[in-house]
């Protein structure tokens, strides 16, 4: 294959951004780290917890993801 086109392709430095997500059927609490998992689309509510370590344990463990809540109190 030849790249040599590319070599005038500026890329772009990726970068973190906030986003705002629906989570369903998330249940009452104060503790910020929620659990999901991604399922036909949508991300459902697996967990919540005090801590990111703890909450990044679990989601490795079921193959999902840390959600960190900044909203108020639900």
């Amino acid at each position: 294959m030849n790249f040599d086109g590319f070599k005038n392709v500026n890329l772009k430095e990726p970068k973190d951004v906030e986003a705002t997500v629906v989570v369903k059927n998330v249940t009452d609490g104060e503790e910020p780290y929620l659990v999901g998992r991604f399922v036909e689309g949508m991300i459902w509510y697996w967990g919540r917890f005090d801590t990111f370590e703890k909450a990044k344990e679990v989601a490795d463990e079921i193959g999902g993801m840390v959600l960190v809540y900044k909203g108020k109190k639900c």
